[in-house]
C-alpha cells in the first residue's frame, strides 16, 4: 500500500534496538478479578501510560472474534478465532443465527453445500466465564455458478481525502449497498525526522487524533476525523482496521525502526483509550509494505521487515489483545534473481506467519501494479500456495486478498492509476476467491463511487458495471454515452479553457480540488449568469440520466451552478424541456464538489444543459 520498500535493498539484516513497553511489569495474579486504572503523565516530552490494578466488583472480560467477516463458497470452511481476556477461563460457546452451516468447538465454521448467494448469517462466540460478553462474525455466501453476492467485502481508505461527514456518510452508504462491511484506513499518520538528529523522529501528519496530547498544538487537526469515521461505521455495522504510522522514507538505514515502534505503541494506546468504546474499531493494519521475495532472500526469522511486523503484532496484543493485526504483503513472480514460484511463496509464507504470529494476511494480487507480478491467469496457483501455507503454519491466520482494482496508464496528470474495468476485476475475483475467505478493494482514490478523489467518472462507471456483473438480475447494464461533440453558448475563459475536450474525456476533475487543469471556467461577467452546453451523441440513444460535475473553490459552493435545466432533441433544432435540478454540492474541509443530475427515460440524439450561476462556474464532465 505504501511505497515499494525493498526493490533496491541489498544490505544485511539489522539488529533492532529494544524499546521498553509503555506498561508496568507485573499485574494481577491469575484468576483474580481486577480493574485496571490508567493514568497518563508527561515524561520527557512524551505521554506515558501508567497502569494500576485494584479489585473490581464487575466483570472485566473482553471478547472478540477474528476474522470478523468472511465470504464463503459452498462447503468452504473458515477458522474463527475467539480471544477472551480478563479471565483465566478462555472457553467460548459458539452459536449460529440463522442456523445455517455448522461450527466445531474449535471455531471452524463450514458453509452448507447449497447456500443462498448473498445470505448473511451471524456466528457468535459467548464467553463461558461471563455469558453477558460475546462477539460476532458476519458470514456471507456466494456460489461460483450463481451471481447474486458482491465479492468485495471491504475497501481501503485514505485520510488525505479531505471530505466532510456528509460525504463520508454517502461513501459508507455506497459501500453498504454493495455489501462492503469492512474499512481499512491506510495509515494513522507518519514520522518526521528531527533536524540535526538523524536517529530522532516525531509524529507528522497525524490527521485523525484530536486533540491528541502526542501532537504539538500547532499541528493538531481541527476535526476529530477518527471519531467521525468510527461513528459512521458504528451506525452501519461496519468494521474498521486502523493503519499504523508511515515511515519517513524507504527503509535503508533502520534508524526509524526504534522510533516507529515507540510512536506506534503510544498512538495505538491512545486510540484504544479514547476510541475503544466504538464497536467498529475491529483491529489494526500494518502499513509497511513487505515483499515476500525479500523475506525469502534474507530469511523469514531474521529479515528486519519480519521483525518489525512481529514487534507490531506483539505490541498491539499488549495494547489490546482482542484486536487482530492485518497486513497486505506483495509477492513478485519476477524480481531480478529473486523471483518466486508458487512453491517458493508457500514455504516462505509458512515460516513468515510462524515468525510473526500475524492474524490476518491479505496479499495484493498484483492485477493493477502488474510489474513483476504473476499474470492474472496464474493467480490460482499462487493463492493455492498461500492457502496451503496458512493451513500448515498452525497460527490460525485468516487469508484474504487485496484486489488491485486500478490499472496503470502512464502519462496521466494527477495520478497514474485510474479504475480498472469491471471485466478484469471479475477475472481476478474468479481466480482468487476459491482460496480466500475475504477480499478487500484497493484503488488509488480508494472508492468505487462518483465521489472518487481523482476519477469520479471512471469510478462511477466501474461501480455500475460491477453491480451489473455480480447482480445482473436486479441491476441494469448501463454506462455513460460518449459525447460525439459539444458546444458552448459562450466560450470558457482563456485561463480555464477547454483545449482537451474536458467535458467528455472521461477523466473528470476529481474531488482533490488542488488542480484546475481538468476544469472549464466561466466568469459570470461574460455569461450574464447563464451557460448553455449542447451535446451531440452521434445517434439517437436511450438516456436515463444527465449529470454534470462542478467544483467550487469555496466551501459552501458559491462557485457551483445554482441549477441545471435539461432539454432534448432528435434533430438539434426543436428541443423539449425534460426537467431541472438544483446543484447538491458536498463540502470537503477546503472546497466543494458535486454532481447536478436530472433523471429521465427518453430517447434523443442532442442534449442541451443550461446552467445558472453566480461568480465563476467550473465544470469538469457531462455524463
Amino acid at each position: 500500500m505504501t511505497r515499494e520498500k525493498f526493490a533496491n535493498q541489498c544490505c544485511s539484516s539489522l539488529i533492532l534496538t529494544s524499546v521498553a513497553l509503555l506498561f508496568l511489569a507485573g499485574g494481577p495474579a491469575c484468576g483474580q478479578s481486577q480493574s485496571i486504572a490508567k493514568e497518563y503523565i508527561r515524561l520527557g516530552g512524551k505521554v506515558i501510560a501508567i497502569e494500576s490494578y485494584g479489585q473490581s466488583q464487575s466483570s472485566t472480560v473482553k471478547i472478540d472474534v477474528w476474522p470478523g467477516t468472511a465470504n464463503l463458497a459452498p462447503n468452504q470452511a473458515v477458522r474463527l478465532n475467539s480471544i477472551v481476556v480478563g479471565n483465566t477461563n478462555t472457553n467460548v460457546n459458539w452459536t449460529i443465527s440463522p442456523n445455517v452451516g455448522s461450527i466445531l468447538a474449535t471455531g471452524v465454521y463450514t458453509a452448507p453445500p447449497n447456500p443462498q448467494p448473498g445470505q448473511t448469517i451471524m456466528v457468535t462466540a459467548t464467553s463461558a466465564a461471563d455469558p453477558t460478553k460475546s462477539a460476532t462474525a458476519v458470514i456471507q455466501f456466494y456460489s461460483p455458478a450463481i451471481n447474486g453476492a458482491f465479492p468485495l467485502m471491504g475497501s481501503f481508505l485514505n485520510f488525505y481525502r479531505n471530505l466532510g461527514q456528509s460525504q463520508w456518510g454517502l461513501e459508507f452508504d455506497r459501500m453498504r449497498e454493495i455489501d462492503m462491511n469492512t474499512v481499512v484506513i491506510v495509515s494513522v499518520g507518519g514520522l518526521r525526522p528531527v533536524t540535526g538528529n538523524a536517529a530522532a523522529y516525531t509524529l507528522s501528519g497525524v490527521g485523525l487524533l484530536y486533540p491528541s496530547e502526542l501532537i504539538p498544538i500547532a499541528e493538531r487537526p481541527a476535526t476529530d476525523r477518527l471519531e467521525m469515521m468510527l461513528s459512521l461505521a458504528d451506525q452501519r455495522g461496519m468494521k474498521v482496521y486502523l493503519g499504523s504510522l508511515q515511515t519517513h522514507q524507504d527503509w535503508s538505514t533502520g534508524l526509524e525502526f526504534s522510533a516507529l515502534r515507540t510512536w506506534n505503541r503510544q498512538v495505538m494506546q491512545e486510540v484504544v483509550t479514547r476510541y475503544g468504546h466504538h464497536p467498529s474499531l475491529e483491529g489494526w493494519y500494518f502499513t509497511q509494505e513487505l515483499w515476500m521475495n525479500w523475506v525469502r532472500y534474507y530469511g523469514a526469522s531474521t529479515y528486519y521487515g519480519t521483525l518489525l511486523l512481529k514487534d507490531f503484532v506483539d505490541d498491539m496484543r499488549a495494547v489490546d489483545a482482542t484486536k487482530p493485526v492485518s497486513t497486505a504483503v506483495v509477492f513478485k513472480k519476477t524480481l531480478g534473481s529473486i523471483g518466486m514460484t508458487p512453491l517458493d511463496l508457500q514455504g516462505t509464507t509458512q515460516t513468515f506467519l510462524q515468525a510473526t504470529g500475524l492474524q490476518i494476511l491479505m496479499p495484493q494480487d498484483g492485477g493493477g501494479a502488474e510489474a513483476g507480478a504473476p499474470p492474472i491467469s496464474e493467480l490460482p496457483g499462487y493463492f493455492q500456495a498461500l492457502s496451503n501455507a496458512v493451513n500448515a503454519a498452525g497460527t490460525g491466520t485468516a487469508l484474504w486478498s487485496t484486489v488491485e482494482t486500478f490499472t496503470q496508464v502512464p502519462g496521466l496528470s494527477n495520478d497514474r492509476y485510474p479504475p480498472a474495468s469491471a471485466a478484469r476485476i471479475q477475472q481476478q475475483v474468479n481466480y482468487v476467491r476459491p482460496h480466500v475467505t475475504g477480499m478487500v478493494n484497493w484503488i488509488f482514490g480508494n472508492d468505487m463511487s462518483d465521489q472518487a478523489t481523482y476519477y469520479p467518472v471512471e469510478a462511477s462507471s466501474m461501480d455500475r458495471e460491477y453491480r451489473w456483473r455480480f447482480r445482473p438480475s436486479v441491476t441494469p447494464q448501463l454506462d455513460a454515452h460518449v459525447l460525439s461533440s459539444y458546444s458552448y453558448s459562450i466560450a470558457p475563459a482563456a485561463s480555464y479553457s477547454d483545449s482537451v475536450s474536458k467535458l467528455s474525456n472521461r477523466q473528470g476533475g476529481g474531488f482533490n480540488g488542488y488542480s484546475l487543469s481538468d476544469w472549464v471556467g466561466h466568469p459570470v461577467e461574460s455569461t450574464n449568469g447563464v451557460v448553455r452546453v449542447t451535446a451531440d451523441l452521434g445517434a439517437v440513444k436511450s438516456i436515463r440520466n444527465v449529470k454534470a460535475l462542478s467544483l467550487s473553490l469555496v466551501n459552501g459552493g458559491i462557485y457551483h451552478p445554482s441549477s441545471m435545466t435539461v432539454e432534448i432533441s432528435q434533430d438539434g433544432v426543436s428541443y423539449t424541456q425534460i426537467g431541472s435540478a438544483t446543484t447538491v454540492w458536498q463540502n470537503t474541509l477546503d472546497f466543494s464538489v458535486g454532481w447536478t443530475a436530472v433523471a429521465m427515460a427518453q430517447n434523443a440524439r442532442y442534449i442541451r444543459c443550461s446552467f445558472a450561476h453566480i461568480s465563476w462556474m467550473f465544470l469538469s464532465e457531462i455524463e
